[in-house]
């Protein structure tokens, strides 16, 4: 049964990046998840003016 986790991350100025941006750290964290299997999946983003908070389905936090 996979659980629920949040993940906070402190990026500077992520706020105001453009989609670009945005776009490329969305890319780096799908090359972690990929190399996860099946074992984390990723449910939803938010953006705030430094930080970004993501929701994960997962096994167990020590896959995060």
């Amino acid at each position: 049964m996979m659980k629920r986790y949040l993940i906070e991350r402190d990026i500077p100025g992520i706020g105001g990046f453009s989609r670009e941006q945005l776009k490329a750290v969305a890319g780096k964290s799908n090359d972690v998840l990929a190399r996860l299997s099946r074992k984390v999946q990723w449910v939803q983003s938010f953006v705030a003016a430094d930080k970004t908070f993501c929701i994960y389905l997962a096994e167990s936090e020590t896959f995060l």
